[in-house]
């Protein structure tokens, strides 16, 4: 039975609408493109099935010419948790832009979305994804572009709106697990908020927030939930935060911007031995980046985040002589050359395999705050491993 107006349970249109018999239709970010291996592209990219039960999968993004092998971005994609997919042509082109630009591998999880799957499935499905990437440090069968091209021992976090949420989590959880190291984080615009302090919004956008939240995550503590609140009763303390160093970029107009500035606050003031760096754009709204990615501002935001960070170690690790497209077409390279990265090589994570999965359907400045709590690590040291393996950057992208 087609559903009818009258059915109509949750009302969130232009991004959602809940009808009684639990059925969900989504009007944003329902479009999809496929994965593309393309040797006259700058960066090739393909899917990979991670866990058949669930549909976990990563799209991977990498450069199509480069010396040494790169960092790894793992990017966590927004949508209030409820939109958007990982095969998303906003995500898709934003990610191969930023993979061009920044001269990075990328993996971007497609999580489960809610309201079919609440947090912190969400949460779960992220932490998967990142034991699944860490299991290719030693895994019989590793996947030939993360093998070949990337460096395991520099893995960074990344996410914008529920997306930066959700990085949060993750790095929480590394900290409080252990055996995984994550060098740093960018969190852009994250989902932060709290039941006090909301004075950005009328009573009238407060309760549709509060209503699109009791979807996401069905709790008594509504918006003092520590899954949006990390300064919430119950909350882990700030100081556990699993990597060395943080950015958090938040918008003037956005209405979550004052949260991003807590959270840069409260990291800095937690005990959390690291770095961290609030970035913020002038006059933007929230993912402005992704609305108008052409602008002076989406571009300036682009290269603060990860081009002008270098991200990349003095004496980078040589690549594998074949290309993404050659090792794609043949995963026994001719030359193959042995894991030689620095970091531990024992993540304690059963290695898992994984298979290609078929496309599926699915002009202002910035205002820059730095600090460091606890003696962090300078700026000169983005991207260091804790064992101090390696030295400075590598270049950019060619």
């Amino acid at each position: 039975m087609e559903p009818t107006t009258m059915q109509v349970k949750h009302d969130f249109f232009p991004f959602i609408r809940v009808y009684a018999d639990g059925h969900v239709e989504r009007f944003k970010g329902t479009d999809v493109v496929p994965p593309s291996i393309d040797p006259l592209s700058p960066v090739s990219s393909k899917d990979i099935l991670i866990n058949p039960s669930t549909c976990l999968s990563l799209r991977l993004y990498l450069p199509n010419r480069h010396p040494n092998k790169l960092p790894l971005l793992i990017y966590f994609h927004g949508g209030g948790f409820c939109t958007e997919s990982a095969a998303s042509p906003t995500y898709h082109n934003h990610l191969t832009t930023l993979s061009s630009d920044a001269h990075i591998a990328i993996a971007s999880v497609d999580y489960r979305r809610a309201p079919e799957h609440p947090l912190p499935v969400a949460y779960d499905d992220s932490w998967e994804a990142l034991q699944w990437v860490a299991s290719q440090a030693q895994a019989r069968e590793r996947e030939p572009w993360l093998r070949h091209h990337v460096d395991l021992a520099r893995v960074f976090l990344g996410g914008d709106s529920a997306g930066g949420n959700i990085c949060h989590h993750v790095a929480m959880r590394v900290g409080a697990e252990g055996g995984l190291r994550i060098e740093g984080m960018v969190l852009v615009h994250p989902y932060f908020w709290a039941s006090a302090g909301a004075d950005a919004l009328t009573e009238e956008e407060r309760a549709r927030h509060e209503m699109i939240w009791k979807l996401i995550c069905p709790t008594l503590a509504g918006f003092d939930d520590p899954r949006v609140n990390p300064f919430g009763l119950g909350a882990p303390s700030l100081a556990g935060l699993g990597c060395a160093r943080v950015m958090v970029c938040v918008a003037e107009k956005d209405f979550m911007c004052e949260w991003g500035r807590r959270y840069g606050e409260g990291l800095k003031s937690s005990g959390w031995m690291g770095e961290v760096e609030v970035v913020e754009s002038e006059g933007e709204e929230h993912v402005f980046h992704l609305i108008d990615p052409g602008c002076d501002s989406s571009k300036g935001l682009m290269k603060r985040r990860f081009t002008s960070q270098s991200i990349h170690l003095q004496n980078p690790i040589p690549n594998s002589p074949p290309s993404p497209i050659q090792t794609l077409l043949n995963p026994l390279p001719l030359n193959p050359i042995e894991e030689t990265q620095s970091g531990p090589s024992d993540h304690g994570l059963r290695p898992v395999r994984a298979v290609e999965v078929p496309h599926r359907p699915q002009g202002a400045g910035f205002r820059r705050r730095v600090g460091r709590a606890g003696g962090g690590r300078g700026a000169g040291d983005w991207g260091r491993s804790r064992d101090g393996g390696g030295g400075g950057g590598s270049g950019g992208a060619e």
